[in-house]
């Protein structure tokens, strides 16, 4: 263990000081008063007068004159005074955040997309609890990764899983994991028993997608805006998407992983079809000023893997 050098060093013998002392100190300097401090205190005056007396033991100083029942600051007490209430003032503060702290640390605020609440928390949610069987979750739900960002500086949140498009650089990034968005139709669908589709055959159906950055995508980049305006649907949820597009109502633009159980019970099928290829990489963002919880990192863990194990079903 390192030691500081030598002027860094306390005097040799000179004890802690009691924060108790000090507090007996202020109020007795401030009331003028051993009694009206013991009586701040709940204590009887000669038990502020020993903490008086221990702590100008400890100081090597005397702190009060006592003349009778009042009792005035000597230079050494005046000059102390502000250290002390500067000390205690400090103290104060630092059992302040460890409440904060106590209160808050089986507390996880989380901002998601609505599909992972869906899909990913019936997995993750009984493992968490297990390990933290007195954690508290808060779930919300964004896609406005504005609000996302607000929500984390504000401390309304303390984690935010989104895409890095529009997240501020200000957040520090964990990437969670990479999915891969693919056309889907029922099985019943003209479209359904085709080897490969193109760009221009997909332009006669209804095409449905569920978030602003794969609409953007889809309607830019694979359409490249050549589409009829009532035929591209942007809908509330990728669970209206699977549905919509399993009843026949059109295609459905979702992750691979969010069709595979529509795929699995074959009410959807995975169209072939030929045109750029739309994927995003999901990361956990949070303060750069802060630290994630030893909650907040299982939680994360524990999506990853649900995640992962939801794209090789």
């Amino acid at each position: 263990m390192k030691h500081p050098p030598p002027e860094q060093q306390a005097p040799a013998g000179l004890p802690a000081i009691d924060s108790r002392r000090l507090h007996a100190f202020v109020l007795a300097a401030e009331a003028q008063s051993f009694a009206a401090a013991a009586q701040s205190l709940s204590l009887v005056p000669s038990a502020v007068s020993h903490a008086i007396r221990s702590l100008e033991e400890d100081l090597r100083c005397v702190l009060f004159r006592r003349r009778g029942p009042k009792v005035s600051l000597t230079r050494a007490g005046l000059r102390l005074m502000p250290f002390a209430r500067n000390i205690l003032a400090q103290m104060d503060e630092m059992r302040h955040e460890i409440t904060l702290i106590d209160a808050q640390k089986d507390c996880l605020r989380v901002i998601l997309p609505d599909v992972f609440c869906a899909r990913l928390l019936p997995t993750v949610l009984p493992d968490l609890l297990e390990s933290f069987p007195a954690a508290t979750l808060q779930i919300m739900v964004s896609h406005d990764p504005v609000e996302c960002a607000e929500s984390l500086r504000s401390s309304r949140a303390d984690l935010v899983i989104a895409t890095a498009e529009g997240m501020t650089d200000d957040l520090v990034r964990r990437d969670l994991f990479r999915e891969a968005v693919a056309f889907h139709a029922a099985p019943f669908h003209p479209f359904a028993k085709a080897s490969v589709l193109t760009r221009e055959e997909l332009r006669s159906a209804t095409v449905m997608t569920a978030d602003a950055a794969t609409h953007e995508f889809i309607a830019s980049q694979f359409f490249l805006q050549q589409f009829l305006a009532t035929r591209l649907w942007l809908l509330h949820s990728q669970e209206s998407a699977c549905e919509l597009a399993s009843a026949g109502w059109g295609i459905a633009a979702i992750p691979e992983w969010v069709a595979r159980p529509f795929v699995t019970s074959r009410r959807l099928v995975q169209l072939p079809v030929r045109g750029p290829r739309f994927e995003r990489t999901w990361s956990a963002f949070w303060p750069g000023n802060t630290q994630p919880s030893w909650t907040a990192d299982v939680f994360l863990s524990l999506i990853e893997m649900a995640a992962q194990a939801a794209d090789q079903q």
